[in-house]
This record gives structure tokens, sequence and C-alpha cells, in this order.
């Protein structure tokens, strides 16, 4: 069983990205090799990302997308040879997802929740302390 990714794809306003049509419920499948920024489907994991390529500007749309089969990652994108186009999403929604998706990856070190000593982020005593009003280089 191939393993589903789920990510986010750009097209212009026809469901168009490099010439290639999509329809929205519809899976596609890639015969040849899958490469990043070669052959293949693109889509980004983060809905930010797909505004490198698709700008937010009313002149694209943009989409839920499932990718699966051979897969290839890169930085901000995965390459894969099936991808299958969900749901359609709005600006707001994407910008909500990748907030959302930010979000839950963050983690909250022992200096960030330390509200006490040197370099504490919400101190207002010691060296470094980002809320303090006195001590070396505070802030």
């Amino acid at each position: 069983m191939d393993k589903t990714i789920t990510s986010y794809k750009g097209t212009d306003n026809n469901l168009k990205c490099n010439n290639y049509q999509y329809e929205v419920g519809k899976e596609f499948e890639h015969t040849g090799n899958v490469e990043l920024c070669g052959q293949g489907f693109h889509a980004c994991p983060n809905p930010l990302d797909v505004f490198n390529y698709y700008a937010p500007d009313g002149k694209n749309r943009f989409f839920e997308a499932e990718q699966s089969g051979k897969t290839k990652a890169g930085d901000d994108k995965v390459c894969s040879q099936k991808i299958k186009i969900k749901t359609e999403l709005s600006i707001k929604q994407m910008f909500e997802i990748g907030f959302k998706l930010i979000f839950e990856k963050v983690k909250v070190s022992d200096k960030t929740k330390n509200t006490s000593g040197d370099y504490a982020h919400a101190n207002t005593l010691g060296d470094c302390a980002h809320a303090n009003t006195s001590g070396n280089k505070a802030h």
C-alpha cells in the first residue's frame, strides 16, 4: 500500500499547472521518472510554501491534495508519482492551515519557559533577560 502524503497544490485559475490540466476529486498518475523540479507531480507539505510558486493574488487557485506512489522530498515540496486533488481552499484557509502546522512544530525550550535567571525571556531581573529593566544586555 502506498504511503499517502497530505500536501497543498497551486494552479492557475483554469486548474492548470505547467500546462497540465487537473480536476477536483480526480487522481492522476505519472508514468515516467519522479524528479524534483523535473518530472512528476509537485505540491508542498506546508500550504504557505505554495505561495513561492503561485502568488495569492486572485489569479491562482489552491487545493489540498494527496500524493502517493514514488515520492521525492525537497526543502519545501514533494514530487510524486500520483496526486489526487481533493478540495479547493481559500487563501485564508491556506494561511490558517500553514500557521497551525508551524505552531504544532514549535517546542518550548527551557529558556523560553524560564521566568527567572540570566537569559530568561520573561524575566525582569538578570543579565540578558528579554523583559528586563536592569542588567547587562537587558531588552
